[in-house]
């Protein structure tokens, strides 16, 4: 299996860890709505439920997932230099969080109405996705 392949599924594995991070921070109060569904109700609504009106919650996953492939991806493109710090994987997770606060205002939803244990629910799972996405096998 190509390295890019790889990185991609350890991104999808990443992502998926985190939809068990949210489901669980989702019923403990602590986040009201994921960034993912955020963007599919709030943010890009129209396209959303033309792609599977009977099954939302399964689209707002597969994309997230796909997401997240692009973000192992994109992880991989470090050198491997830095790749193999304990800390640029993480790093890269919160990043990510970042990125989509900084775009959130230009889908439409407001970022600024999250409380501290929300956002700190949030950078737990993204602190997630990069300690998966970070996890390189060794070659024998």
């Amino acid at each position: 299996m190509s390295e890019l392949l790889r990185s991609a599924a350890r991104g999808v594995l990443g992502a998926m860890a985190m939809t068990g991070v949210r489901r669980v921070t989702t019923d403990l109060g602590l986040v009201r709505k994921p960034p993912p569904e955020r963007i599919a109700t709030e943010g890009i609504p129209r396209l959303f439920a033309r792609l599977a009106p009977e099954h939302p919650e399964t689209v707002i996953e597969l994309c997230h997932w796909g997401v997240g492939a692009v973000g192992g991806i994109g992880f991989r493109i470090f050198p491997a230099s830095l790749r193999g710090r304990r800390w640029t994987a993480p790093a890269y997770g919160l990043a990510i969080l970042a990125a989509f606060e900084a775009i959130a205002p230009g889908l439409g939803i407001a970022a600024r109405d999250r409380s501290v244990a929300e956002r700190l629910a949030l950078a737990g799972d993204h602190l997630v996705y990069g300690i998966v996405l970070g996890r390189e096998r060794k070659k024998a």
